[in-house]
């Protein structure tokens, strides 16, 4: 059903906890102010580990990023939580992370993803950039959506750098390196910061509405 004004509005912040849902995060890739430091995010919070992100890890997070940022506190006042994107763990993540790439599968399959999965983020990254194929933003997105890690931030998505200059209202589309610097604000937590990116970014080209209505109808 869809999402109503309200009380019972999926967009109102006061319900953020509780309306942040599960998302399988295919539809995420469609095309691919004060600042707010990493040490003030965590301010007070347990700072998230390498751990993988859960729906309540990830609510928690996702709720301190729109209480301290206030353009990023505008996304959920108009368009409701971030929805938790993500991919299967293992290697039917790698997978959809990789087609698009078109990857050799027979070379992800030598991976040891169970060791990847317990690693740092600095190492799962140059396990996966050493396949030839795989590149910067795949194994980014592995680390966001398969192994959910909350500080991955999938560098040069473009997505991304669009919704920072529609949020943000820069003149021009930043260059491809921009948005990395952009993140560094919200540091540890960026894997959180970047759904509420591309949540604003599908939802004012009217790809986010179904997700919100799914969310509110299995809440």
């Amino acid at each position: 059903m869809a999402h109503s004004d309200g009380a019972g509005r999926c967009g109102a912040r006061s319900h953020l906890r509780g309306a942040v849902g599960d998302r399988d995060s295919r539809d995420a890739h469609v095309e691919s102010t004060e600042q707010v430091s990493g040490e003030r995010l965590g301010e007070g919070h347990a700072v998230l580990s390498a751990a993988g992100l859960t729906p309540e890890t990830y609510a928690g997070a996702a709720e301190r990023l729109a209480g301290a940022d206030p353009v990023l506190g505008g996304v959920v006042d108009r368009w409701g939580p971030p929805p938790f994107w993500r991919h299967p763990e293992g290697f039917g993540g790698l997978v959809q992370g990789i087609l698009v790439q078109q990857v050799s599968l027979e070379s992800a399959v030598a991976l040891d993803l169970d060791r990847l999965a317990v690693a740092p983020d600095d190492e799962v990254r140059g396990a996966l950039i050493a396949i030839r194929g795989i590149g910067r933003w795949t194994a980014d997105v592995y680390l966001l959506f398969a192994l959910r890690r909350p500080d991955a931030w999938p560098s040069g998505d473009l997505a991304l750098a669009k919704a920072v200059g529609e949020l943000w209202g820069l003149p021009a589309l930043p260059d491809w390196d921009e948005p990395d610097a952009w993140a560094e604000r919200w540091r540890p937590q960026r894997a959180a910061a970047a759904r509420f990116l591309w949540h604003d970014y599908l939802s004012r080209r009217r790809r986010g509405s179904r997700w919100c209505a799914r969310s509110a109808a299995r809440s």
